[in-house]
């Protein structure tokens, strides 16, 4: 028997849309123990900026103190199949594995990420709204044991670190975008 594949949309009562045909709920994992985060930032930039932005993982330092090295151990950083080995700082050393699941430059990037005993799923849409600003919709699920991290339970370090991160990672994408108009601006002017 042929089931009919229907786009999937997760809602957020303050943001609207957040996500299209995110990952299911496994059918392998009672929902009671997956964990979902959401949460949404903001850029002006346009989604091919926030992305060129975005997989330039050598620039992360400069907008955010949560990660120390970042390697790519296989394949081409962002493309499906590749992995990254990454060092989480803040707020503890945590040494976390990266698996790409899915990429769609400008568009839409998911991945797996394995560290103390857990797995989350995170899917990072860039979507541009009617006022021209693009919305970075950041989904995360969570399986497997939840330590707690830094005294915070881990569904709490995760909310606060991807927080931090994409709102940093927007904030970049805002000064860069001022700098591009700047710029041309003033080729323009001359």
């Amino acid at each position: 028997m042929h089931s009919e594949s229907r786009p999937v949309r997760v809602e957020s009562e303050s943001t609207g849309v957040v996500m299209v045909n995110p990952a299911k709920k496994s059918s392998f994992v009672p929902p009671s123990d997956m964990t979902r985060v959401l949460h949404t930032a903001m850029t002006r930039a346009d989604p091919a900026l926030a992305w060129k932005i975005f997989v330039d993982s050598l620039r992360w330092n400069e907008f955010t103190d949560l990660y120390g090295r970042l390697t790519w151990i296989e394949g081409k950083p962002w493309a499906v199949g590749s992995r990254l080995r990454m060092e989480l700082l803040r707020p503890a050393r945590i040494i976390i594995n990266r698996l790409i699941t899915l990429s769609r430059p400008g568009e839409q990037i998911a991945w797996i990420d394995h560290s103390r005993r857990s797995t989350v799923e995170q899917w990072v849409t860039f979507a541009v709204e009617s006022d021209g600003r693009t919305a970075v919709h950041i989904l995360s699920q969570v399986v497997g044991a939840q330590p707690k991290v830094a005294g915070q339970s881990f569904t709490e370090f995760l909310k606060a670190n991807v927080s931090r991160w994409f709102d940093a990672f927007c904030v970049e994408c805002d000064r860069v975008h001022a700098d591009t108009q700047s710029k041309s601006t003033i080729s323009g002017n001359s």
